[in-house]
């Protein structure tokens, strides 16, 4: 039985935030979400369909949406760019070339025509950097301004990395930096949610495409850490039905994480584990790391190792003070407190 559940009466009906994000995906694939064609397990980062000549279609899509993503007043063509870059994001963790975007914007009918053409250049913009065409889309009006992108994309279909792929044994690596966007979202909540600078740098987010394809070569599984690099680390140990261990010692964490932490800001987990960092989280075979790591600062990426998988059972963080469970740190979008 589930947290949620054990605190309900039984009669009770769960709100969303009861149930959480992941229990609500749990229940969609009971439900018999995903086609018996797709090429990866339900609930990855991107569904794949069997493609020409031999190459798999890769398609993803999320939303952007005013007061949970930013604040009123935020630029249009700085949402635009996060949307593009976040959607990205997920084929990057499948190994996966930009084709093209959907797009489907919801706005309400008194905003500004300027706001919502900046939107799609910002868009634009960022396909144009990696081959990724805006190929068309839908309109309405709503009370809430919700920017919602398909990232259609083609990948290796022997080398998809899958999340369910991890092996006991293997090593946990990530690229680049940990605590990245929880240093810059906590800086820009330190401004009072205004727009400016450092809700600029929030919402300027890179996907690591180019390691993506090369982790691809020899990796067995990945993900994105958008929603966290605990949690990320637990949902692809527990998609390989193993247990994670993670070294808080080995982490490469942002400079502005530690930075901010020095000074009192916050406490240096807190902003390490709150999401929005867009990196890459794999695990791979232990005797394929060093070619992986040259072959990752070949494109100008970087790879550290972060941790393990294994069979031993519970999810574990190794500190130097000892050895404590994993905590359920990360972002929730029905349950956003979790931040």
């Amino acid at each position: 039985m589930s947290s949620w559940a054990r605190n309900l009466s039984p009669t009770s009906e769960p709100s969303l935030a009861e149930l959480g994000e992941d229990g609500f995906h749990r229940w969609l694939y009971r439900e018999g979400v995903g086609s018996r064609g797709q090429l990866l397990p339900p609930s990855d980062d991107c569904v794949a369909l069997p493609g020409r000549k031999g190459r798999a279609w890769l398609l993803t899509t999320d939303s952007v949406v005013e007061g949970s993503h930013f604040p009123p007043g935020t630029p249009g063509g700085w949402v635009g760019r996060f949307a593009a870059e976040v959607n990205l994001s997920d084929l990057a963790a499948k190994g996966g070339e930009p084709r093209g975007f959907l797009c489907a914007i919801q706005l309400p009918s008194r905003t500004p025509a300027r706001w919502a053409q900046a939107v799609v250049e910002g868009i634009q913009a960022e396909g144009r950097k990696v081959g990724a065409v805006l190929l068309g889309g839908d309109t309405k009006s709503s009370r809430c301004p919700t920017v919602t992108l398909t990232a259609v994309g083609e990948g290796d279909p022997r080398h998809l990395l899958p999340r369910n792929g991890g092996r006991p044994g293997d090593l946990l690596v990530t690229t680049g930096r940990v605590g990245t966007g929880g240093a810059r979202f906590l800086r820009w909540k330190a401004t009072g949610g205004k727009v400016g600078p450092e809700l600029r740098r929030l919402l300027t987010v890179r996907a690591r495409l180019r390691e993506g394809r090369t982790l691809a070569r020899y990796a067995r599984a990945a993900l994105d850490t958008s929603d966290g690099f605990l949690w990320s680390a637990r949902l692809l140990a527990e998609a390989s039905g193993l247990s994670a261990t993670v070294d808080l010692r080995k982490l490469p964490l942002d400079p502005d994480c530690r930075r901010g932490a020095r000074a009192g800001l916050w406490a240096w987990e807190r902003a390490a584990f709150l999401g929005g960092d867009y990196e890459l989280l794999a695990a791979l075979p232990e005797s394929r790391f060093a070619e992986a790591r040259d072959a990752i600062r070949r494109v100008r990426g970087d790879l550290r190792v972060v941790g393990r998988l294994s069979r031993d059972g519970g999810h574990r963080l190794v500190t130097d003070r000892g050895v404590r469970p994993l905590p359920a740190a990360g972002w929730d979008a029905f349950s956003p407190d979790r931040r």
